[in-house]
């Protein structure tokens, strides 16, 4: 539960809220909630999975329902945007549901909950699931950056994924991207830690403390 934030009053602005969660089919036919945002007097924001797997998204008085798949196991991506005037729902990067939404929704009595709404009602509550990489923001992306958001990311959660700098140091002593192969190189006394999106696919454990190069899949470090 988080106390009043200012930050947190879009207006009648752009906004976005995305994030992941795990689901499983026995988890079908609970709800459950993601996200709630508001205050007894005016409800401003919240994201609930409902008992049919899909996503119901409110903003003020506008209400989104999900309008496809119903997500009942697996990783599922979602990302509820408000953009000039229309809230969408995208679920693993496409495009859910829409609804035309200019609804005020700064509310200086707003309370914010993840994981359970605001009246505490413990048969809503996010417990069947799980959640993960959970933002908020006053921005809005396009459908362009939540696809490819949902492609980098999905990665992630495949079973042994790495996704931090080899070993402990965090110090970054030198970086190369190489065009040709897509791939990001960073060095640290520790080692290179190869990157392709936000997965490190690979590591070497030769120090690096000046430079690195790297063309067409050749790497030069020092």
């Amino acid at each position: 539960q988080q106390p009043y934030n200012s930050d947190l009053d879009f207006g009648t602005g752009d906004f976005s809220i995305m994030g992941w969660l795990q689901a499983s089919i026995g988890n079908a036919g609970f709800r459950q909630t993601i996200l709630d945002r508001g205050s007894a007097s005016l409800d401003s924001i919240a994201i609930t999975r409902e008992y049919n797997g899909k996503f119901v998204c409110t903003a003020g008085s506008s209400v989104l329902n999900s309008t496809g798949t119903s997500y009942t196991s697996g990783n599922i991506h979602f990302a509820l945007v408000r953009k000039s005037g229309t809230l969408a729902i995208y679920v693993n990067g496409i495009l859910d549901g829409t609804v035309a939404s200019t609804t005020n929704v700064t509310d200086t009595d707003a309370v914010m909950t993840i994981g359970v709404d605001r009246g505490l009602n413990a048969s809503n509550w996010f417990v069947r699931d799980k959640l993960a990489l959970l933002r908020v923001s006053a921005t809005a992306p396009t459908a362009e950056q939540i696809k490819k958001i949902y492609n980098d990311e999905k990665h992630l959660f495949q079973e042994n994924a790495k996704a931090t700098l080899l070993g402990e140091d965090g110090h970054v002593r030198a970086m190369a991207y190489d065009d040709d192969t897509e791939i990001l190189h960073i060095g640290t006394l520790e080692g290179r830690s190869d990157f392709q999106g936000l997965r490190r696919i690979n590591n070497t454990t030769r120090a690096i403390g000046t430079a690195i190069s790297a063309v067409d899949g050749f790497i030069v470090e020092e």
